[in-house]
């Protein structure tokens, strides 16, 4: 067995912390792309538009795939072989695409779904690879890099534990970011985005440059102050000027 190069309580702590989100990430994100790559060779049916609406909540935040994301809610009905039924889903991703979802969709409108003949219960009104697969590519790498660092700092040195610090920090700061859009709920002016990339873009630089201090202390200086100087200028600006 390995010896730790940190203690054995940091240790669990950060394999508990990276682990399980690695493997989140992972298996949300093999289950979504199976469904695209499954849905290549469903056939396509018509549905009509039941409810459409923006700047909903989900139902149900448990549910994977219960709407398009946090503020578009799609609802469609389709018969196949004689039986009814309805759905929310409208792909996999769907609320990590950058562009709206819903945005030429219509209640009453007829539409084209894809269903999967084997279960009817499982359809999808979009099956091509958009914005979100690659944002959602880009999160699970993140996460497996996180787990990564923690795994290095506990079994090759234990200055691998500043990476997987920057690399948790960053992580923070972009569910931080997107706790802020959802917040804001449309309302976002010059001077939301100038507090919002002030401070959490600050955030994000300072935990890159703990990684970068692994191989340059002065990539590492830079990006510090770059942080700390520029997150307060732009977020300082943003505050005053929306007072």
């Amino acid at each position: 067995m390995l010896p730790l190069k940190i203690t054995r309580k940091s240790a669990i702590a950060i394999l508990l912390v990276s682990g399980p989100t690695a493997f989140w990430f992972t298996a949300h994100f093999a289950r979504g792309s199976y469904q695209i790559y499954r849905a290549q060779s469903w056939p396509e049916v018509g549905a009509r538009v039941t409810d459409v609406r923006e700047d909903t909540i989900p139902d149900d935040e448990s549910e994977g795939y219960g709407v398009a994301n946090l503020r578009e809610r799609l609802e469609y009905e389709y018969t196949f072989y004689g039986k009814k039924y309805i759905s929310r889903h409208y792909s996999p991703f769907a609320r990590w695409n950058l562009d709206s979802n819903i945005a030429t969709f219509r209640n009453g409108a007829s539409i084209r779904i894809y269903i999967n003949p084997q279960d009817p219960f499982e359809a999808v009104a979009d099956r091509t690879v958009r914005s979100g697969f690659w944002f959602y590519l880009v999160l699970m790498l993140l996460a497996q890099l996180c787990f990564f660092w923690a795994l290095l700092a506990c079994f090759r040195h234990e200055r691998y534990f500043r990476a997987f610090i920057g690399q948790a920090t960053m992580l923070i700061a972009f569910f931080a970011v997107n706790f802020a859009f959802y917040a804001s709920a449309g309302n976002r002016d010059l001077n939301w985005w100038l507090v919002c990339v002030g401070l959490f873009g600050g955030i994000m630089l300072s935990g890159l440059s703990m990684i970068i201090s692994l191989w340059s202390p002065q990539g590492h200086a830079i990006l510090l102050l770059l942080a700390i100087f520029g997150g307060f200028i732009l977020t300082t600006v943003g505050a005053v000027r929306g007072a």
